[in-house]
């Protein structure tokens, strides 16, 4: 329900122009931006103790170029 509530609010709101559907939509996101920022933890993705002299690289591979739409 709440879902449907902030679409149809941005719809009607921010696209409509109607103030009180803006307001509610405004309400719902900060809501959800706030609850976002309580909850967001670091996540552990890999863990490994290095002796001395051990090293560890990270990298980023380039992402294969996307085709156009035609």
């Amino acid at each position: 329900m709440l879902r449907y509530l902030y679409r149809r609010s941005q719809f009607k709101g921010l696209l409509g122009g109607s103030r009180a559907w803006t307001a509610l939509w405004a309400a719902i996101f900060t809501a959800r931006m706030a609850k976002k920022a309580a909850t967001r933890e670091a996540r552990v993705v890999y863990a490994e103790e290095l002796q001395p002299g051990e090293t560890i690289v990270i990298r980023h591979e380039a992402a294969a170029p996307k085709r156009k739409r035609r």
